[in-house]
């Protein structure tokens, strides 16, 4: 990511995604995951952001 010029805070953003992802996947390594695993990591962050907005919003 260094090498392709990237900024600082978008390495730490992007490093944040795969270490939640890596620890909502019981520290399965990402190579040994399919499809489903992914499609549920992020129903779950999608319903935890609606739940969010629902509560700022009242």
């Amino acid at each position: 990511m260094r090498l392709k010029r990237f900024r600082e805070t978008t390495i730490r953003r992007d490093l944040a995604w795969i270490k939640r992802f890596i620890l909502f996947n019981p520290k399965r390594h990402p190579k040994d995951m399919h499809n489903r695993e992914v499609e549920r990591f992020l129903s779950e962050r999608n319903k935890g952001i609606s739940h969010h907005s629902n509560a700022t919003g009242a």
